[in-house]
């Protein structure tokens, strides 16, 4: 079997700062977060992020500085996203949260359509964990 890499895919070891893992995950959640005049708590995200990633990183420190291959980055990234439920509740809209909705709750659609003409009303609209993900990771990877 052959894996078609995407030579624009960062790849290779990465050194990044634990502060800066936080960081962008904070600005990603801010820039895509639809509730413009309504943040989430952002206090218990990092408090459960910060002992997410020290963890499964405890053994990578190299001068204060965590060196990760790429794709163990995104697979960081992407399990924070999904695994945290400070962060994994994002995936929730407004309404949704409202209603006492979960986010494994079996009843709850998979997927929302709309036309490119028109966008879900903020309080409809929620984060694409792995879109966050995904912009978490390829920032960090940045040269």
């Amino acid at each position: 079997m052959t894996t078609n890499i995407n030579s624009a895919e960062p790849h290779g070891k990465h050194y990044v700062f634990f502060k800066d893992i936080i960081a962008e995950f904070l600005r990603w959640i801010v820039r895509q977060h639809p509730m413009t005049n309504e943040l989430p708590d952002l206090n218990a995200i990092v408090n459960d992020l910060s002992p997410f990633i020290q963890e499964r990183l405890r053994d990578r420190v190299i001068d204060g500085m965590y060196g990760v291959e790429a794709q163990e980055l995104r697979e960081l990234c992407r399990s924070a996203a999904h695994a945290i439920p400070s962060i994994a509740n994002l995936n929730l809209s407004k309404v949704e949260r409202e209603a006492g909705i979960a986010v494994d709750d079996p009843s709850r659609p998979q997927f929302a359509f709309t036309s490119r003409y028109d966008r879900p009303k903020s309080e409809h609209d929620f984060i694409d964990l792995d879109a966050l993900a995904m912009n978490v990771s390829r920032t960090l990877m940045e040269p």
